[in-house]
C-alpha cells in the first residue's frame, strides 16, 4: 500500500536524485507530491515555473512499485485537473536512458533538443504531454 507525503521534504528527496538539480532550492516555488511504501519515500513528482497553461514536472523513484493507476492519477490530477493547465513539461538529460523511458512511459511526447542545455554538457530533452493526450486522467 502506498501512502502520500507533500510539500519540502518530497522536493528535497527529488532534487537529490537528479544529479543537474542537486537541492531543492533550484526547483525555486514548487508543489510535490510522494509517494511513500512502509515509512519511506519510494517515488516523488515536483511541479515547478508554472505559466498558467504549462507547469514543468520533474520526478525521481527509487522503487517502480510506486507506478499505479492511482498513484498516476495523483500526479496529473493536480496540473491538469487542479490547475487547469493544458499541458505538462519534463525536460531530461540525454544521457539518462532511465528517464526518458519513463517520461515516454507515462506519454510525454520528444519535442525538442536544447543542446549542451542541461548542465553545459549534456543535452536537454524537452518532452511534453497535452492534457487531451493524458491517459491517466479519471474520466469526468
Amino acid at each position: 500500500m502506498l501512502d502520500l507525503a507533500y510539500g519540502a521534504p518530497v522536493a528535497a528527496w527529488v532534487a537529490a536524485r537528479i544529479p543537474h538539480v542537486g537541492d531543492a532550492a533550484r526547483f525555486g516555488p514548487c508543489a510535490a507530491i510522494g509517494f511513500v511504501r512502509g515509512h519511506a519515500l519510494c517515488a516523488g513528482a515536483v511541479f515547478t515555473n508554472y505559466r498558467g497553461h504549462d507547469i514543468e514536472l520533474s520526478f525521481a523513484a527509487a522503487d517502480p512499485r510506486w507506478a499505479r493507476r492511482g498513484s498516476l492519477r495523483a500526479v496529473f490530477h493536480y496540473p491538469f485537473r487542479q490547475l487547469g493547465c493544458v499541458r505538462v513539461t519534463a525536460v531530461t538529460g540525454r544521457a539518462n536512458a532511465r528517464a526518458r523511458r519513463l517520461t515516454a512511459g507515462l506519454g510525454f511526447t520528444l519535442e525538442g533538443v536544447i543542446r549542451h542545455g542541461l548542465d553545459g554538457r549534456d543535452d536537454a530533452l524537452v518532452f511534453g504531454m497535452l492534457r487531451e493526450e493524458c491517459r491517466w486522467l479519471a474520466p469526468d
